[in-house]
């Protein structure tokens, strides 16, 4: 699981450079995960 976790956060890490911030254009994939409600829910249990 760690590795996978991993692998995820360096290749949106790996694809996001200082311009897309600066610019407020980050990339489709990037963009996507961020606009995914289902991001924004904590889904632990209490």
């Amino acid at each position: 699981m760690w590795i996978a976790l991993r692998a995820s956060e360096r290749a949106i890490l790996e694809g996001v450079n200082l311009q897309h911030l600066v610019t407020n254009q980050l990339p489709e994939t990037v963009r996507a995960l961020a606009e995914d409600p289902d991001a924004w829910v904590n889904h632990t249990h209490p």
